[in-house]
């Protein structure tokens, strides 16, 4: 079981265990069962009880026998601090859950929010979700809201340690993507070897699903050869056919070789990327899609140097507001996660980065 913790908490992703548990790499699973439950019960009482243990209970929303008791192992943990959180509204879950809960007279706390306006890069859902507080004390709102954000920010987290133990830092490099130079470099491949490359796909893929749940996706799209990795994944899950479109960038001609005949008039295709710079290879990318009458609704990624939510919470209509990066979103911005990251037009001097 795939169990992330720091010095707070201790949390479970339910869905992402389905997955993993079922070796069913799709977004097709939704049920939890008793046995389950029971393997988190076990988790929780081998770990000391001075965290707070979250259940993350994004996309689970049903079960496969209402009569199996599913949750009634937790009401037995009076000394043990629980949320369950994203709890998805209007679903069977919920009454379940708060039904069997509840069945012991347990110290409910309820908190209904919106995960939106909490949660900066929109990393674990959009709309109306439940937290259901077990054992703790009255809480205030604004602490409850706090709670909930640490939770999904930890997600963030994990993924930028992973990547920042195995970035070059002081390394000037030239990035032909952008025709900028920075002063390290992102290596992103590095991930591919390690647990967090799997649960990485997951969120975004999640990140899909919580910011483009509304829309058609046609193809999943990639311009780089570690995107093209992460696109073929991310296809796979989601069942959505994948296309290549190499060499876009400010030095290289537009390949449209690749593309020809491929993509049919007005069809929607979302970005999948490793690491954006500046986002002038998105940009190029949706003027090629443009020239085939496609359209690029947006992208997701792992990493990025820009701050995507700046863009978006732009109040004028001034191009940058415009831009097709105010419809990107990363798992990380990585100078949010202390990597100091530079750009610059010129090399950077050896003294001084």
């Amino acid at each position: 079981m795939f169990i992330i913790e720091n010095e707070l908490y201790c949390i479970f992703p339910v869905y992402y265990n389905l997955i993993e548990r079922y070796r069913e790499k799709s977004f097709s699973l939704q049920a939890v069962d008793a046995q389950y439950s029971k393997a988190i019960e076990t988790a929780i009482r081998e770990r000391d009880n001075n965290k707070i243990f979250a259940i993350d209970m994004q996309f689970v929303t049903a079960f496969p026998d209402s009569n199996d008791k599913t949750f009634e192992v937790f009401t037995e943990m009076s000394g043990y601090k629980l949320i369950f959180y994203n709890i998805q509204e209007n679903t069977h879950i919920k009454n379940l859950i708060l039904q069997e809960l509840g069945s012991n007279d347990s110290n409910l706390d309820i908190f209904c929010y919106s995960i939106s306006p909490i949660v900066q890069e929109s990393i674990s859902g959009v709309g109306k979700c439940t937290a259901i507080f077990l054992n703790h004390t009255e809480r205030t709102v604004k602490d409850r809201m706090h709670i909930i954000f640490e939770l999904n920010a930890v997600y963030s987290e994990i993924v930028a340690k992973a990547i920042k133990a195995n970035c070059i830092d002081n390394r000037i490099q030239y990035l032909p993507s952008s025709d900028v130079y920075s002063n390290m470099y992102i290596k992103i491949k590095t991930l591919f070897s390690q647990q967090i490359f799997s649960f990485c796909i997951y969120l975004l893929c999640k990140l899909i699903k919580d910011n483009f749940a509304h829309e058609q996706i046609d193809f999943i799209v990639s311009t780089s050869n570690t995107g093209t990795i992460l696109a073929n994944l991310i296809g796979k899950m989601l069942n959505k056919d994948v296309l290549f479109c190499s060499n876009v960038g400010p030095r290289f001609a537009l390949d449209i070789q690749n593309i020809r005949d491929k993509v049919s008039k007005g069809c929607n295709c979302l970005c999948v990327f490793d690491f954006v710079c500046l986002g002038t290879e998105i940009k190029n990318l949706k003027t090629l899609l443009l020239c085939f009458n496609a359209n690029l609704i947006g992208g997701v990624g792992i990493a990025s140097y820009p701050s995507f939510n700046y863009l978006r919470g732009c109040k004028d209509s001034s191009e940058e507001k415009q831009s097709v990066l105010t419809r990107l979103f990363s798992l990380v911005n990585i100078n949010e996660h202390g990597f100091h990251y530079k750009i610059s037009l010129e090399p950077f001097p050896e003294r001084g980065i």
